[in-house]
């Protein structure tokens, strides 16, 4: 009796004879389900999510000021589709991730983002410099109290102003003049005292140092509780409004505490009216009228009336006028004047013919 058997395919004789040589070994970083921590794979989503370690106060910071200027749609898209780099704060990480940005590269999309992030930076950069200019101002003004200078009089005879003193070394480090330096630590000094919201909003990047300067320079003159009211209100939308409409909310909002300042102002310069005439040169002169805004719209429109007469042309006494048209008005009936009459001129009599020359004698 034979033993039965079936026939095994040369391709699975081939698999058994390498399996049984050893050939084929079973890959040694699999993950063993055994194991207390396993290997983590690394997809999109994770390169989203592991963004640097910030600090608690830059991390509520951030969180405030991030999605000013996107829908959570938009958002989520971007976290699907766009780069690390899109979500990252401004500072030392995002300046790194954008030195390896290739713009040519990059999609229309990612390059917007990329503009906003320069932005973003741009804006980090000059809340640094604003906080500098600041800081150097007050350690100046404390060195100044605690050493005085010897001599209210400089060697040229004039007058020692320390705070133009250290405008001047502001100004001869970053290339500008004594004046423009002034007027940055200025802004400096309101954005880091009176306006520590916006010089927060500049530092996360949702303001531009522009708006930064529009709201200082609006709120500059207004004591230091209307400035943070104003600051307040302006703020909830200027992330995301225009230079322009930014600069008509500040003045809205800036003329709700100035009114009254505002009318005894009016009333000031109301008392100081005047009219005067102003000699000129080569026989000519000027007007100067200072009145209420309503009296000298009205002025000028006189004014141009009687200029649009003036330069009317005067008719010639060679052409005979010509009567102008008169607009006939329902009037009621009444006694007709008598039109006056104009004496007619005498006619001259014709002139005689004057008799023919006799013609000549034949000699």
């Amino acid at each position: 009796m034979t033993a039965m058997g079936t026939a095994q395919p040369p391709g699975e004789r081939t698999l058994a004879g390498i399996e049984a040589a050893w050939a084929l070994m079973p890959p040694d970083d699999l993950p063993d389900h055994a194991d207390p921590r396993p290997p983590r794979y690394l997809g999109e989503e994770d390169w989203y999510d592991d963004l640097p370690p910030m600090s608690r106060v830059d991390g509520l910071e951030w969180e405030l000021w991030a999605g000013v200027e996107q829908d959570e749609a938009e958002r989520e898209m971007l976290r699907r589709k766009a780069p690390a780099w899109v979500f990252l704060p401004p500072g030392a990480e995002l300046a790194a991730a954008l030195e390896e940005l290739r713009p040519q590269c990059e999609s229309p999309i990612a390059l917007i983002e990329a503009m906003k992030a320069a932005a973003r930076m741009e804006a980090w950069a000059a809340a640094i410099k604003t906080s500098a200019m600041a800081s150097f101002h007050r350690q100046r003004k404390a060195q100044a109290t605690e050493i005085p200078r010897p001599t209210q009089i400089d060697s040229s005879g004039r007058p020692v102003d320390p705070e133009r003193s250290w405008a001047a070394e502001v100004g001869a480090a970053l290339r500008l003049s004594t004046d423009t330096a002034a007027r940055h630590i200025d802004t400096a000094l309101h954005l880091t005292g009176t306006l520590p919201a916006t010089h927060t909003a500049l530092r996360c990047g949702a303001l531009s140092f522009a708006k930064a300067l529009a709201i200082s320079e609006a709120t500059r003159t207004l004591p230091d509780t209307a400035a943070r009211a104003v600051e307040a209100h302006v703020l909830r939308r200027a992330p995301g409004q225009t230079h322009a409409n930014l600069n008509a909310s500040l003045r809205r909002q800036v003329a709700k505490h100035t009114t009254h300042d505002t009318t005894e102002r009016h009333r000031a310069a109301v008392t100081e009216r005047t009219c005067k005439i102003v000699p000129l040169a080569d026989g000519m002169a000027g007007l100067w009228v200072v009145h209420t805004a309503d009296k000298i719209q009205q002025m000028w429109v006189v004014i141009q009336a009687m200029a649009d007469l003036a330069k009317r042309g005067t008719p010639s006494p060679a052409t005979p006028l010509r009567a102008l048209p008169t607009a006939t008005t329902a009037t009621t009936p009444g006694p007709e004047r008598p039109q006056p009459q104009t004496p007619e001129r005498p006619r001259t009599p014709p002139a005689k013919p004057r008799p023919p020359k006799p013609l000549p004698r034949p000699v």
